[in-house]
């Protein structure tokens, strides 16, 4: 008999007779799954969303489980009235108990509870498949279901759909299959739900187990019993092991005395979380990893089984549960180290964003960067037509100030560069370095933008404020081809044309500047 222990690792997928239903929804809570869990057997099928480990919503394809279905065939309405109900439903869309309700058929606290009943049916059924398969799809969500109005903690789903619905042969075989074992009241609070209804019978029995009790003494008992005990296993409050491997404490002891730890337990126990809070504190540095990949401690080529069974240890080892007698500060960076696990399994689980990510595990940084991007060009944009209204009001500095600063935010835009160029002649003045300063901005932007009027009509005033008018000739005319209907580079070449035919462009210059 090899050893029968459930909550160790976070199943996804798998046969119904291999891993038992409330084996799976035991191992999803534990996992504080988010998802959906789909089932089929034969020609039933359904879909079970989770949040944190809690069921949340339910899809299925039988239709004796429809809502009109469950309502004629409890007798809460009449046949005609349901006809009517979907008639209305076909031609406006509406759900079907909203139309019961507006139809004035049910109220709304009955058709509350008509829902819970059906969501209550649909989850329970499952219970009695004897075969099917199943497979557990992280991230996912249910678009078409019944939401359940008061989630069902999963410790008294199992309970239930144990005591109700599941084959007693199904159950007596389970036992059968590890009569050579011992059957122990489990110690592991990770293990274990927290919200387990025991009623005075079941609480006395599980204290008669004491020290430990042969699996083969389950088959004595009543069947109400026996199936206790299998949703109890299920549910962690108890595990079998090897014989070999039990080792009873024949120390009978006191329950209701508190023991106060020896300063060797102490020493241990502080030992132990020190050794706790480092591993944990290694796992976070490692969660500010860019790559997904790096954060979970694979390769970008890792399979998606490999990726499986590396979040399935990682989540064992970091699950909060695991340190309940831990200080506060340990828990807490537990609970945040499990979250960040889990997040990044979440998308490497999905199959198209693993493939974005195995083309590119830097996809977040370069996905930030293009939205920082983004941003900058934008604001960039804003400066800029501030700058624009400042210089046709001739406010240089202010003008000069918005276009140095959309250049510090976006220095590939030409018309930025070229604007800047400019105004730096107009705010500095006829003088050497400035006018370098300025063909340096404007020869930048009239190459980053050739095919702007504004770019090549700025440059060209420079080589004129440069006395180079061969230059701004040129610069002009390339203005004109950009934009034949630019009238300011129009009226300049004509004026620089007459002006070098006739003398001195200085009046020129003084006139660009004042404008």
């Amino acid at each position: 008999m090899t050893q029968y222990r459930i909550g160790r690792t976070a199943i996804s997928h798998g046969s119904i007779p291999e891993c038992p239903i409330p084996m799976v929804l035991h191992n999803l809570f534990v996992a504080r799954a988010c998802g959906v869990l789909k089932l089929k057997s034969g020609g039933k099928q359904k879909a079970i969303e989770f949040g944190d480990g809690y069921p949340l919503a339910i899809w299925s394809n039988l239709s004796s489980e429809r809502l009109d279905a469950r309502l004629a065939a409890a007798g809460r309405l009449e046949r005609s009235a349901l006809d009517e109900a979907n008639r209305q439903l076909t031609r406006n869309g509406q759900l079907l108990g909203e139309i019961l309700v507006a139809l004035d058929f049910l109220s709304e606290p009955e058709v509350a509870a008509a829902l819970r009943e059906q969501a209550d049916e649909k989850l329970l059924e499952i219970f009695s498949w004897p075969q099917g398969k199943f497979r557990f799809f992280p991230g996912q969500q249910l678009r078409r279901s019944t939401r359940i109005a008061v989630v069902s903690p999963p410790a008294e789903l199992i309970a239930r759909g144990v005591a109700e619905r599941m084959s007693i042969e199904a159950i007596d075989a389970f036992w059968k299959a590890r009569l050579g074992g011992v059957l122990l009241l489990n110690p592991e609070p990770y293990e274990q739900f927290d919200q387990v209804d025991v009623g005075p019978g079941e609480a006395a029995w599980l204290e008669s187990l004491g020290a430990g009790a042969p699996v083969a003494s389950v088959a004595t008992l009543e069947e109400s019993q026996r199936r206790s005990a299998y949703a109890f296993f299920h549910c962690g409050l108890l595990s079998i092991t090897e014989p070999e491997a039990y080792q009873p404490n024949h120390e009978l002891e006191d329950p209701e005395t508190e023991v106060a730890p020896t300063p060797a337990q102490r020493r241990a126990l502080a030992e132990a979380a020190r050794r706790a809070n480092q591993r944990l504190e290694t796992l976070a540095r490692e969660l500010r990893a860019t790559s997904p990949f790096e954060r979970l401690g694979l390769e970008p080529k890792a399979s998606a089984s490999e990726i499986e069974a590396r979040w399935r240890d990682l989540a064992c080892e970091t699950h909060p549960d695991r340190f309940v007698k831990y200080p506060v500060a340990v828990r807490e960076l537990a609970r945040k180290v499990f979250q960040g696990l889990q997040s990044t399994y979440e998308l490497l689980s999905d199959p198209e964003q693993l493939e974005r990510y195995r083309k590119d595990p830097l996809h977040d940084v370069h996905q930030e960067e293009a939205a920082d991007e983004v941003q900058r060009a934008l604001k960039a944009e804003r400066v800029f037509q501030g700058g624009v209204h400042m210089l046709n009001q001739h406010r240089w500095q202010p003008a000069f100030d918005a276009f140095r600063e959309a250049v510090q935010l976006y220095p590939d835009e030409g018309e930025y560069q070229s604007h800047f160029g400019w105004t730096y002649y107009l705010v500095h003045g006829q003088t050497e370095q400035a006018l370098r300063k300025a063909l340096k901005h404007t020869r930048q932007g009239a190459k980053l933008a050739p095919r702007n009027a504004n770019t090549w009509l700025l440059l060209g005033r420079v080589y004129a404020a440069m006395e180079r008018f061969s230059q701004a000739e040129q610069s002009l005319l390339r203005a004109l081809q950009c934009d034949p209907k630019c009238t300011d580079a129009m009226r300049e070449l004509r004026v620089l044309q007459e002006r070098r035919r006739s003398g001195p462009v200085r009046s020129l210059l003084n006139r660009l500047r004042s404008a």
